[in-house]
């Protein structure tokens, strides 16, 4: 009965480690340190109808030019969908010049998702703290037995 409750407890941490890994990895930013093509030069290879593919994620787009099957990253600065000079643009090379526009949006960008994540931690906390507060009340005899198989 202990191992089966050991290993049910380890299990927790391990599975709360794990969760608390993936929140805190997708909350890290990554922010192109080079950049492949600037955003004026996207801009106007779009506009003239040189851009075959347009994939966004988040601020990013990755770009195929018709003429080079090169991907380059484009930072573009904000949301897309708030730029609306580019929103205007990606729509007319759609309709213009054929061009295909795919936004993968992230999930973790969510408003639920910032919610989450912002109560994560606090609810890690209070798990925590019930699980040694479990541990802790097992019993009268085995008060001092805390942390023993």
């Amino acid at each position: 009965m202990g191992a089966q409750r050991l290993f049910r407890s380890m299990l927790l941490l391990v599975l709360l480690a794990l969760a608390a890994s993936v929140v805190f990895r997708s909350q890290m930013g990554s922010t192109p340190t080079s950049k492949d093509m600037e955003y004026g030069e996207f801009y106007s290879q779009l506009t003239s109808g040189k851009v075959g593919g347009v994939v966004i994620r988040d601020d990013i787009a990755t770009v195929t030019l018709k003429d080079d099957p090169i991907k380059r990253k484009v930072f573009l600065g904000v949301d897309p969908g708030r730029n609306t000079a580019l929103t205007t643009a990606l729509f007319d090379a759609v309709k213009t010049h054929k061009t295909t526009v795919e936004n993968k949006r992230n999930w973790l960008a969510s408003p639920l998702a910032g919610v989450l994540t912002m109560l994560a931690l606090p609810i890690l906390f209070l798990v925590f703290w019930l699980f040694i507060l479990k541990q802790s009340q097992s019993g009268a005899g085995q008060a001092m037995s805390f942390g023993k198989s």
